[in-house]
């Protein structure tokens, strides 16, 4: 993994954890970097709560979170779990 991939991989798991601690993530399932024509792109896997996933300005939030990371290209998948005591 080259510097630059391992920052990245850094810098994503630092606003997941951000975000965890406010609630918005409940789980990140994965992080992948890599590089493909000279340009490094990031996948990510997040777990959030059910109300975030519902509320597009809240899912808004999370995704903007992501984008003050800078790479080449950025896929964020979102899968929800049922709030606690629902």
């Amino acid at each position: 993994m080259t510097q630059t991939r391992a920052l990245l991989r850094q810098a994503v798991e630092a606003q997941a954890a951000a975000l965890i601690g406010q609630g918005k993530v409940s789980a990140v399932r994965s992080v992948s970097t890599g590089e493909e024509g000279g340009l490094h792109f990031v996948e990510i896997q997040l777990l959030v709560p059910e109300h975030i996933y519902e509320n597009d300005e809240l899912l808004d939030e999370v995704y903007l979170a992501f984008q003050t990371i800078e790479s080449g290209d950025m896929v964020i998948t979102v899968a929800t779990q049922p709030d606690r005591g629902n």
